[in-house]
C-alpha cells in the first residue's frame, strides 16, 4: 500500500492513457501527493510533480501504474561504503 509522501516509480500499466492526464515518463521517480479510492475500490494516485491536468480538476493515475522504490540496494551500498571508509581511516591512523 502506498502512502502520501512516498517516492514511487512510474512503470505504466498497459491502459489507454486519458488525454487530459499529465503522465510521468516511463521509469520516472515521482512523489505521491494524495491517494483517492474510487467507488469501484480502485486506488488513484495524485502526484506532487504533476498536480495539474491538461483539462479538468484532477490529475489522477491508477495506483497499479506505479511500484515502490526498492531502497535495499542503496542502503546496503551505503553501509558497505561507510564500513570501507572506517577501515581506511583506521589503517591511516597506524
Amino acid at each position: 500500500m502506498f502512502k502520501i509522501g512516498q517516492r514511487v516509480i512510474f512503470v505504466d500499466c498497459n491502459l489507454p492513457r486519458h488525454p487530459y492526464v499529465n503522465y510521468p515518463e516511463l521509469n520516472e521517480v515521482v512523489t505521491i501527493d494524495a491517494i483517492v479510492f474510487m467507488p469501484n475500490s480502485e486506488l488513484v494516485v495524485l502526484l506532487k510533480e504533476y498536480p495539474n491536468p491538461r483539462r479538468g480538476s484532477i490529475n489522477g493515475i491508477m495506483g497499479f501504474c506505479f511500484r515502490p522504490i526498492d531502497e535495499t540496494f542503496a542502503n546496503e551500498t551505503l553501509e558497505r561504503l561507510m564500513k570501507e571508509i572506517k577501515e581506511s581511516e583506521e589503517l591511516n591512523k597506524n
